[in-house]
């Protein structure tokens, strides 16, 4: 939230074209990132004794180590050969992103190692913290130097650095309260055989849970990805600022909506009300919410945007205007996507995500070829987005009309 609010005064430094390369680096660095541990580090909460969590950690590191050089060797690679005309790629700046790697990595894994240690203060500390930091590089950045999408870069990797040395400290402070010596934790990085054993002990990961995480960071990260294929840095960052902006409801709203129907429904479920009732109840609620935020804004976007950011983000806008029907049905249909989880059937939840996805890229390439036109290849995603949460939001009904009390895995 710190940052968001702060986007007013970074929008006033840094040009569109800036930000459509900082959201460019942001997507790629998320995207291998999500890929570097193989998602072994979610299996960090399962052991029950500390130094087998702590064997978990090591292969998460070990991955993350392998993927951050190998990254820099394809980087290497793509810059020498100049296979990108783009500002980022051009620029040696791109060797941040292995870099960057590496240390988001080795976060996520602290973050859910002080997760698994019930450290919650100490994780919203830090999270404040790295907020406040990326703000006041961003902010400072320009002062001494020329305004430029480095700014933002070092802004998100400066505060990344900041608290991975926290973390790094707080890490080894804990491990003294267990008298846990750092010789034996090096040990058994190195240990070959208990790497060996750990990665196939929780193999499960790599195999199921990857693909789904990196499914759903591909999705969020997928406008800046695609849309530097075709277009300038400036649309790119309009766009990225436009749905960045466009989706805080879902994250704070939506988000909280998806707790409350999850413990809700366990309760009348467990009560033997049934879940048909609650469902509509819930779904009215939210169509309410997102019909309302949809009528009261979409006249005035371009305004809000030019008023708040500048008048060269007038024309994110009009971006947000043709975005706005699908991030409404996201918030809707987000909550709803529970039901998936609660009756086991998470492979149709990927099946209707994944192929929505893929219609998305196809419709965005099709409209490209024809139009050339960044508007009209955004109506063609967003129609495409629209009609997947549409069909998420029928299945998720479909689901709970036809199942039994016995169906759903708290019961």
């Amino acid at each position: 939230m710190i940052i968001v609010a702060c986007t007013p005064l970074l929008s006033r430094l840094y040009g569109t074209a800036d930000f459509g390369n900082f959201y460019l680096f942001v997507s790629i660095s998320s995207i291998l990132t999500c890929v570097s541990t193989l998602k072994y580090e979610l299996a960090i909460f399962l052991p029950k004794d500390v130094e087998d969590s702590l064997k978990v950690v090591n292969v998460s590191f070990l991955f993350i180590i392998f993927f951050a050089v190998l990254s820099f060797l394809c980087f290497s690679i793509i810059w020498l050969g100049s296979w990108f005309e783009s500002a980022l790629f051009s620029s040696s700046i791109v060797f941040l992103v292995p870099f960057t790697i590496l240390v988001a990595g080795a976060v996520s894994v602290f973050n859910l190692w002080f997760n698994r240690e019930k450290k919650y203060k100490t994780l919203i500390f830090i999270a404040i913290l790295q907020s406040a930091l990326n703000v006041a590089i961003c902010l400072t950045y320009p002062h001494f130097f020329s305004s430029t999408f480095v700014g933002l870069i070092l802004g998100y990797v400066g505060s990344l650095i900041i608290s991975l040395m926290i973390y790094c400290t707080l890490f080894f402070n804990f491990l003294k309260g267990y008298l846990i010596s750092y010789s034996s934790l090096f040990r058994n990085f190195f240990k070959l055989s208990a790497l060996r054993a750990t990665i196939r002990k929780y193999s499960s990961f790599p195999k199921f849970t990857l693909w789904s995480e990196l499914f759903m960071i591909f999705s969020q990260q997928f406008l800046p990805f695609f849309f530097s294929l075709f277009f300038l840095p400036s649309i790119v960052g309009l766009i990225s600022m436009a749905n960045r902006l466009l989706r805080l409801p879902v994250i704070m709203i939506s988000n909280s909506f998806w707790s409350i129907f999850r413990n809700s429904a366990m309760e009348n479920v467990h009560s033997g009300l049934g879940l048909e009732i609650f469902f509509l109840k819930t779904l009215r609620k939210l169509c309410l919410l997102a019909l309302f935020g949809s009528i009261t804004s979409i006249f005035f976007l371009p305004y809000l945007f030019q008023f708040f950011l500048g008048e060269e983000w007038r024309m994110a806008g009009r971006f947000a205007q043709i975005s706005l029907i699908a991030v409404a049905l996201e918030f809707v249909s987000f909550p709803l996507t529970n039901v998936f989880v609660m009756t086991k059937k998470q492979h149709l939840l990927f099946k209707i995500q994944s192929g929505g996805f893929l219609v998305a890229i196809v419709g965005i390439f099709a409209t490209y070829q024809l139009t050339k036109n960044p508007f009209c290849c955004l109506v063609s995603y967003s129609s495409c987005v629209s009609l997947q949460h549409l069909f998420l939001i029928f299945a998720s009904y479909k689901i709970v009309k036809r199942s039994n009390t016995s169906d759903f895995i708290f019961t």
